[in-house]
């Protein structure tokens, strides 16, 4: 799947100056997969061309921070393939 399809099926896309808002279409995208789909959109490439998420953030602990039904309040940010990312408890994020 091409990366603009997989952006289509997956985000919503709002750009708001240097700042993107991703927000994930269905529930049942996990955290860590949505900073991957969000980043690699927003530079135009494919999700597998990016560096491995787990070199800068443990991807299971994102993904149980943010599980669908949990009660999480607040956001968590870092540093991933040259964007500030972060990722907020409303289920969209920031990249930068």
């Amino acid at each position: 799947m091409s990366e603009d399809r997989f952006a289509e099926e997956l985000l919503d896309i709002v750009t708001d100056g240097d700042r993107v808002q991703v927000y994930a279409r269905r529930d049942d995208l996990s955290a860590s997969s949505l900073v991957v789909a969000a980043v690699a959109a927003v530079d135009g490439i494919e999700p597998s061309e990016l560096t491995e998420l787990a070199a800068v953030v443990d991807p299971d602990a994102l993904d149980r921070l943010f599980e669908t039904g949990r009660a999480t309040s607040g956001f968590v940010r870092f540093e991933f393939a040259g964007h500030e990312v972060t990722v907020h408890d409303d289920a969209h994020l920031t990249v930068r």
